[in-house]
């Protein structure tokens, strides 16, 4: 009598398994996984073999043997979704919740990453997120009595470190820099920069009364603000947004793409002075780029990421309505005030926003990150001017540099 096959032994111990029968297909599973024969081989490299075990020694109250069964599957396949749900609910059952949530979590990973999920492991989702759900609440309760209980403040050890808790508290998402076109590494994280660290700031806040005084002149002749997002049949619409085309969202350059635009700048003579001694980013044919910016009532700039990281943006509000609204930046929003510099990085995902009844109205310009050397500099200002040429040869439009 010939010896059963690899197959038919494993179809006994699923068979048996399927039929109730635990004790007798975990004694299967067990014979045909444990084989030291060369043939047993393919069986040992079956992560659903050991997945069958697994289930018939959770089924016969075998702790041990599930988690060892379903330790091998994960060597396997790290990423197996139905080896995951099992890991974690039966660390679940053994009262290891917070080993379990661990599991959870890579297992609602896995899905995310999933092109579809199938319908019963779609169904065992929601216990995987409330579960980890409870094990981060109650993480996170111990994390704040104890802090409390340490007196342990985290803004007055330092804005970062405030940030640093709050993150893993919960409270914020982390918003990593994601330029759309160049991305610069080992820059700082930074969403908000301190003006008080340009030495140009002081000088240029105690304008603004000035340049304030110009832009008014300027509007009382109903100077023209054109559309901040143009239309255009060579860039493709990068959001679905109803402001492209439209001044709701306006833009005034004082600056363009490197160049002065003399006809508004003979309007605004201080203003161009003033801005000239700034350290303002410079790439021929793409920057500086300096504009008063005009949200008309009710606009909304949908949340977007800069083209570099290369590079700060920096507001100054020179005309903003009570309850105006914010710039956010990464997970913290700033409100307008006039006379004082907003400084950011625009690779981080940001937003505005006026809720207010009349316009806002901020001079916008970049400046060069305060990490980068010279030679950097000088090094980012070759790459771009080749990239811009390109567009050019090619008969694309170059893309703006401003935010």
């Amino acid at each position: 009598m010939s010896r059963p096959t690899l197959q038919e032994l494993a179809n006994d111990a699923i068979k048996a398994l399927q039929g109730g029968q635990h004790e007798l297909a975990r004694e299967r599973f067990q014979n045909l996984l444990s084989g030291q024969e060369p043939g047993f081989e393919p069986a040992r490299k079956n992560m659903q073999l050991w997945m069958g075990l697994a289930y018939a020694c959770g089924n016969c109250n075998d702790s041990q043997g599930a988690l060892k069964a379903v330790d091998h599957a994960l060597t396997l396949q790290p990423r197996s979704a139905q080896a995951l749900l099992f890991k974690a609910d039966h660390l679940w059952h053994c009262k290891q919740e917070e080993s379990a949530a661990a599991f959870y979590g890579a297992l609602l990973q896995t899905c995310q990453s999933m092109a579809s999920v199938p319908p019963e492991l779609a169904a065992q989702l929601p216990r995987a997120e409330q579960r980890q759900r409870k094990i981060a609440d109650q993480q996170l309760s111990f994390l704040q009595r104890e802090l409390e209980a340490l007196n342990l403040d985290g803004n007055k050890v330092s804005p970062r470190f405030g940030q640093a808790l709050a993150i893993s508290q919960g409270q914020k998402e982390f918003y990593a820099q994601q330029p759309s076109k160049f991305f610069f590494p080992e820059l700082p994280h930074i969403q908000f920069f301190d003006p008080g660290q340009f030495k140009w700031s002081a000088g240029l806040q105690s304008a603004t009364d000035l340049i304030k005084h110009e832009l008014q002149q300027a509007i009382a002749q109903n100077i023209d603000f054109e559309p901040y997002l143009q239309e255009s049949q060579v860039i493709p619409k990068t959001s679905s947004t109803d402001i492209w085309g439209s001044d709701d969202w306006g833009a005034l350059y004082l600056w363009q793409d490197g160049e002065l635009n003399t006809t508004v700048a003979d309007r605004f003579p201080e203003t161009v002075g003033i801005m000239s001694q700034l350290p303002l980013a410079d790439i021929p044919g793409g920057s500086p780029n300096v504009l008063f910016s005009r949200l008309k009532p009710g606009t909304n700039i949908p949340p977007h990421h800069g083209f570099f990281n290369t590079r700060l943006i920096c507001h100054l509000p020179l005309i903003v309505p009570e309850n105006c609204g914010k710039l956010r930046v990464g997970n913290e929003s700033r409100p307008w005030t006039e006379g004082e510099l907003l400084i950011f990085d625009d690779s981080i995902e940001h937003e505005a926003w006026n809720h207010s009844d009349r316009d806002r109205i901020v001079l916008i310009f970049e400046i060069w990150r305060p990490e980068l050397s010279i030679g950097e500099c000088d090094a980012i200002r070759k790459l771009l001017q080749v990239i811009r040429s390109y567009s050019g040869k090619t008969g694309g439009a170059p893309q703006p540099l401003g935010q």
